[in-house]
């Protein structure tokens, strides 16, 4: 059963003004359930930086996020 998180209104807030998120933190904290959720009730879309396709189309991370990894 999926519990709602006080962050949510904050992410929301966020997506109203036309930003993307990027939500990053420790494992299994609930990074993915969060923003699945989110985007199912929302009609946006997850994307995972796990993947080598969405990496491919976004270019360098590290410019992608803004922040020196």
């Amino acid at each position: 059963m999926y519990k709602p998180r006080e962050l949510e209104e904050t992410i929301r807030e966020w997506l109203e003004r036309d930003f993307s998120v990027v939500l990053v933190g420790p494992r299994q904290a609930g990074k993915t359930t969060l923003i699945k959720n989110m985007a199912g009730s929302t009609g946006g879309i997850y994307l995972t930086l796990d993947d080598p396709d969405v990496l491919e189309v976004l270019g360098d991370v590290k410019m992608f996020i803004g922040v020196p990894l």
